[in-house]
């Protein structure tokens, strides 16, 4: 219903509205749609009910906690696995992370210790050496402190409860790629970024050819992750490119980018892709991505893998 191809601000909402479409709140992006798809974690996460012996302010701690730094483009997630009298059992886990030589996100288990009511943990200097403390407040929030006492280094965030994580976590993002009839393509994204993001952040969903693209020669790509790589990769973009001037399938380029050479580097995401022929590939290498397909032959069902 435009001839434009992308439209941003007050009045792209207006647009939608006028021609039938929904708007979210401003407030959706604060409270929802938050994405920590590119932090590592392990899949046997086990958090443990604190005795009756542990006392309540430390017994609070317990479960998952995220948030972003403050001055660092990094997310932090913090799971408290176990208490006992004395300390916690956690994992300690980031993002895309400036402090180590490949910049990947990584986890550690690590022990905890109360300290004057708060929980501190310690890194090994191999992953940057930081003492972090999590004061739990009033709000239900942790704010966290995290310093380096070689260097003098310092950095502060709030944590935040977050139960968006394993087999629940469905993201913040909903894309959507078709081809019609007369075999056109088009290609849709749509999301609320990630959570502690910092003002005026605009990722991969808007930017043509990165993590929205459709090309009648060869897909149509919507793609969901974390945006930065996505943008710098121009991964939807790249995937028809494959296709053009190798002459490779949709299959075997989206899946071995996204699979292989996107997990090789740490880079966590996916994509759902259609291409000319009808052919659909939907390829992740995060822990899960909820998505569907289904045509004008396919009795619609549900199905879980």
């Amino acid at each position: 219903r435009s001839p434009h191809v992308m439209l941003v601000g007050p009045d792209a909402d207006k647009f939608v509205l006028e021609n039938g479409g929904a708007a979210a709140d401003a407030s959706y992006f604060l409270d929802g749609g938050q994405d920590f798809s590119d932090v590592v974690l392990p899949d046997d996460i086990r958090i443990i009910p604190p005795g009756e012996s542990v006392a309540p302010a430390k017994t609070a701690y317990s479960g998952t906690w995220a948030g972003a730094w403050t001055g660092v483009p990094m997310n932090h997630v913090l799971v408290v696995e176990e208490i006992d009298h004395d300390g916690a059992r956690v994992i300690y886990a980031f993002g895309s992370n400036p402090f180590t030589p490949d910049g990947k996100g990584l986890y550690r288990r690590l022990p905890g210790l109360f300290v004057d009511g708060a929980l501190q943990v310690t890194e090994p200097k191999d992953i940057g050496g930081f003492t972090t403390t999590y004061r739990l407040n009033p709000d239900n929030s942790l704010t966290v402190t995290t310093a380096k006492r070689e260097t003098g280094e310092s950095y502060q965030t709030t944590l935040r409860r977050f139960t968006g994580l394993g087999d629940g976590h469905n993201g913040g993002t909903v894309g959507a790629v078709v081809r019609d009839r007369c075999g056109d393509l088009a290609a849709g994204t749509s999301t609320g970024g990630f959570g502690s993001k910092t003002p005026g952040r605009v990722g991969d969903v808007p930017i043509i050819g990165a993590g929205t693209y459709a090309d009648n020669a060869t897909a149509a790509i919507s793609a969901t992750g974390h945006g930065e790589f996505f943008m710098r990769h121009v991964v939807a973009y790249a995937i028809t490119a494959a296709m053009r001037h190798k002459g490779l399938s949709l299959e075997k380029v989206a899946t071995g980018l996204i699979e292989q050479e996107l997990a090789g580097k740490g880079l966590r995401g996916g994509v759902i892709a259609v291409d000319r022929h009808g052919n659909v590939v939907m390829p992740y290498n995060t822990q899960g991505m909820a998505r569907g397909v289904t045509t004008n032959e396919i009795s619609p069902k549900v199905e879980v893998y």
